[in-house]
């Protein structure tokens, strides 16, 4: 497909977000049919609550968490096929900057500097690696442990002010 676009970084990007779109076109579709079978948009939707009211409040806040978890992945693998293209030579071209570009140009010198190349692969595994450190942080947060956790810090601090004692008279905290 780059074959046909021609080389460069619009045309890289564009392939690249070619490849990826089956991935949030089914995690989408996944989460949105698990949530509109549950009973309480069955039950909104009896109640007569309007379609946009049921998405804002529950469609979304059940499927965008699963897309921002693929979205965080998707960018790891979209840096890997952007940095692969060009270190093959078919992706951005040499003016423009970037790891696979460099990673292919070190390896001209492998003879007299064996350790140039070591840098900008070492800079692509970092980068994906925190992609996916990403991606398990907003999986773990958006999650039901996540959930638990915020509700048991808001019972924590309940539970200080409460122990707190009563507010002094006509004054606040």
């Amino acid at each position: 497909m780059i074959a046909l676009l021609g080389n460069g970084l619009t045309q890289a990007m564009l392939v690249t977000g070619v490849l990826v779109s089956p991935l949030f076109y089914r995690v989408s579709r996944a989460a949105t049919l698990a949530v509109a079978r549950s009973p309480y948009v069955e039950a909104a939707i009896v109640s007569g609550a309007s379609v946009g009211w049921i998405v804002r409040r529950h469609v979304w806040t059940k499927v965008l968490p699963p897309i921002a978890v693929a979205l965080a992945q998707t960018i790891g693998v979209g840096f890997v096929i952007v940095s692969s293209l060009t270190f093959l030579g078919i992706g951005v071209q040499p003016p423009e900057p970037t790891w696979g570009g460099l990673l292919a140009s070190d390896l001209g010198y492998l003879s007299h500097r064996p350790w140039a190349p070591v840098a900008p692969a070492l800079l692509i595994m970092v980068t994906v690696w925190a992609c996916n450190l990403l991606a398990d942080a907003i999986r773990d947060v958006s999650g039901e442990a996540g959930r638990a956790l915020a509700n048991d810090r808001k019972a924590r601090a309940n539970r200080r002010e409460a122990a707190a004692g009563p507010h002094p008279a006509g004054g606040s905290r």
